[in-house]
């Protein structure tokens, strides 16, 4: 089965900074998040991916097709969002039922306000009137109401509060349940992927750092202290990546890894720890 989405060699560049060499592919029925540092890179992937921007050189396909080729095509099945409105800020939530009925073949009215009533999003008020959580909430509803099979969305759950972040989360995970649609989206908030993800890409410095599913995190890689004097006389062969402070560091090393004596304070990594061992710390040579 064709990967949903396959991005090969991709390049964008600016003056300051570049996204750069990206390879991956995402599978059908699967949620899959993308951290990193601010200025990582990680709006510009997304919105290569949706055409926003153009890419330098390398292809992106979604469905098993070239993304700026057949976008028209490509976008009817795309649900996607961000954290601004589209609409001008007199629009309510009524007038862009009306709108978005015109665009989307699949567009279902019944299922919108549906969204809308579960989200409490008011269907007359203008979206200059909203709060930003509400905003978002109203861009969550509009790309899941004509049944997307991929749905790419950048800082979903930014500022909204636990309740509604936990209620949108529980809606993803039923929605591609139900629909075996695929999620790809971004955000700051590491423990939303630790709850719903499948697998999660580190973006640093507009390259791939890191790229595991959340079960192999957890099964495969461990967290250590240990004294930097000691740390200089081990085999570096299975640690990955080091913090270092005055006395000590903190290691990310392969579970199987064979000189654990010289360790302390053993857990499981999170995918916050892994983004501070990529963006902090440094490769064990």
């Amino acid at each position: 089965m064709e990967p949903v989405l396959k991005i090969t060699n991709l390049l964008k560049r600016y003056n300051d900074f570049s996204l750069s060499n990206i390879n991956f592919e995402i599978r059908q029925g699967s949620i899959v998040g993308l951290v990193g540092e601010n200025g990582a890179g990680k709006t510009t992937l997304l919105s290569l991916i949706l055409n926003q921007r153009r890419r330098e050189d390398g292809q992106i396909e979604i469905f098993g097709k070239d993304n700026i080729e057949y976008e028209n095509d490509i976008k009817q099945n795309i649900g996607f969002y961000n954290d601004e409105s589209f609409f001008h800020s007199c629009f309510t939530a009524k007038n862009i039922n009306s709108i978005m009925k015109s665009i989307y073949k699949k567009w279902n009215k019944t299922k919108y306000l549906d969204y809308l009533k579960q989200f409490k999003v008011p269907l007359n008020k203008k979206i200059k009137d909203m709060s930003k959580g509400t905003k978002s909430k109203l861009m969550i509803a509009i790309s899941l109401s004509y049944s997307p099979s991929l749905l790419i969305f950048d800082e979903i759950t930014s500022g909204l509060d636990p309740i509604v972040r936990n209620t949108i989360l529980q809606i993803l995970k039923d929605y591609v349940k139900s629909n075996c649609a695929t999620v790809f989206f971004s955000t700051h908030i590491t423990s939303d992927l630790e709850d719903i993800a499948d697998e999660f890409l580190v973006l640093h410095e507009g390259k791939i750092a890191f790229r595991k599913s959340v079960d192999d995190l957890h099964r495969n890689y461990v967290i250590y202290e240990c004294d930097l004097q000691n740390y200089n006389s081990l085999p570096k062969k299975g640690m990955e990546r080091i913090l270092k402070f005055d006395h000590k560091c903190v290691l990310l090393v392969k579970s199987d890894y064979e000189k654990k004596e010289f360790f302390r304070e053993k857990r499981v990594p999170l995918i916050d720890d892994i983004m501070h061992f990529y963006i902090e710390g440094e490769a064990c040579l």
